[in-house]
């Protein structure tokens, strides 16, 4: 239902199980052909999104053996961390026009990380 498209919600994904240790350097993932079958998707939107990974420097592949985690450099994690900062000062200075409390902010960011914590947690445990 998100309106965002699935090749960039597969990427996001990818990349936040990367950044949290869930995928490991050199690990393998699903080919195309099985990661379309699992989560019923158009292999041509796969394809796409490991594209996009591989240009990133997130995974790189092996003919005939597959695709595989890349050792994710520091810049590209910092990067992307300064570009997230960068898109929270408009949300910031937009809160702050409406006059919404800096602590109710916190509040709602702490508790958004908190469920994404457990579900981490609950995926590890499996």
């Amino acid at each position: 239902m998100s309106k965002v498209p699935i090749y960039t919600q597969l990427v996001e994904e990818i990349q936040k199980h990367i950044h949290l240790g869930l995928l490991q350097p050199n690990e393998k993932i699903p080919s195309v052909r099985e990661l379309a079958q699992m989560i019923t998707v158009n292999p041509n939107t796969i394809q796409k999104a490991y594209r996009v990974l591989e240009e990133s420097g997130y995974i790189y592949s092996i003919p005939g053996k597959g695709s595989f985690v890349s050792r994710v450099k520091s810049h590209v994690y910092d990067e992307q961390r300064q570009q997230l900062i960068d898109e929270l000062i408009p949300i910031v200075e937009k809160a702050n026009l409406l006059d919404i409390d800096v602590q109710d902010l916190i509040y709602e960011v702490t508790n958004k990380l908190q469920k994404e914590g457990a579900e981490i947690n609950e995926y590890r445990n499996k």
